[in-house]
C-alpha cells in the first residue's frame, strides 16, 4: 500500500511539472504504474488530461494494463497499455490521504 502512496504521489509532481511548463494536454506523460507489485518499477504512457481524469477520485489509479488484479480492483478506463483502475480499501484510503497533495492541477 505505501508503495502505491509514493509512486502516486511521484506521478503527481510529474504531472505539476508538465502543466507548469505548458505541457500540450494531449502530450503523453511518462508515470510510474501504480500497482501494489513491491518489485515494480515500469513506467505507463497516459495523456496529463487522462491523469487528471483518474486523480479526480482518490481511489483510482494507473497501471501496466497486465498489473490490474480483477479481484480486488475495478477498471474504469482502458488506454494503449494501461489502466485506470478503481480500489476500495480503508485502510488505503487512510495511507493515501496522509500522502495526498491535491489533484495534478493544485
Amino acid at each position: 500500500m505505501l508503495r502505491r502512496a509514493l509512486f502516486r504521489s511521484v506521478n503527481e509532481q510529474v504531472a505539476r511539472v508538465n502543466k507548469r511548463h505548458d505541457t500540450l494536454e494531449r502530450a503523453a506523460l511518462s508515470l510510474f504504474c501504480e500497482c501494489g507489485s513491491p518489485d515494480c518499477e515500469e513506467r505507463v504512457e497516459l495523456t496529463r488530461a487522462a491523469y487528471e481524469r483518474a486523480r479526480a477520485h482518490r481511489a483510482r489509479f494507473v497501471l501496466k494494463t497486465e498489473h490490474a488484479s480483477q479481484e480486488f480492483e475495478r477498471l474504469v478506463e482502458e488506454a494503449d497499455g494501461c489502466v485506470v483502475v478503481e480500489r476500495s480499501d480503508p485502510r488505503l484510503d487512510d495511507l493515501l490521504e496522509s500522502f495526498d497533495s491535491g489533484a495534478p492541477d493544485s
